[in-house]
């Protein structure tokens, strides 16, 4: 790890709250090619809260009714329904605890997995052997540079239903960035202005 990476793991330490950076030209898995503008100091706990909080008083009958002329009958109001029920319930479902409150026991896979990583904070992560930097962060906005190859995806209803009520969700906004050459991170805010990971 060179002093520029440590430089910039310092700057994260210390901010205090919304902290923003921009990853410019990230190429994700889809071949896009996008800037985006990213909050690390952002709590997906507190995200996913606000979001339980606000799903909780959706009123699923008057949400249908405002769209179902635009689903041309596609979907029924019992679709929607059993998908509010499993999105309340993935919403309630917290961190590392079972719906009962046990706490979950990781298997051996999940702890190499861990392992294989130095956590430099807790947004930044090293990859020693793959020599890769993974931001993570709230996505608070992104341009487009370049499209990606998009593919068509054929859901079931119940799973259109459940996407159809998760969009907007904030907690569905955080992202792993996954930096290969750690050259293309440039800062957003005065704390990471000069900062050049190369």
């Amino acid at each position: 790890m060179n002093f520029k990476l440590l430089e910039l793991v310092s700057k994260t330490n210390d901010l205090v709250g919304a902290s923003f950076i921009t990853i410019n030209g990230y190429v994700s898995t889809k071949n896009e090619v996008a800037n985006h503008k990213v909050n690390l100091n952002a709590s997906l706990e507190n995200a996913k809260a606000k979001d339980l909080k606000e799903f909780a008083n959706l009123d699923i009958v008057k949400y249908y009714n405002s769209i179902k002329e635009d689903l041309n009958n596609k979907y029924t109001l019992d679709v929607f329904k059993k998908a509010y029920v499993n999105v309340y319930n993935s919403l309630v479902k917290v961190g590392e605890k079972n719906y009962d409150g046990t706490i979950k026991v990781a298997s051996p896979q999940r702890t190499a997995q861990l392992n294989a990583y130095e956590h430099l904070n807790s947004s930044i992560k090293w990859h020693y052997d793959l020599k890769r930097l993974y931001i993570y962060g709230l996505c608070e906005g992104k341009e487009v540079l370049e499209d990606g190859v998009y593919s068509t995806v054929n859901s079931r209803p119940l799973t259109i239903a459940q996407n159809m009520l998760k969009k907007g969700m904030k907690h569905k906004k955080f992202r792993m960035y996954v930096l290969e050459g750690v050259n293309s991170l440039n800062g957003f805010k005065q704390h990471f202005k000069g900062i050049d990971l190369q």
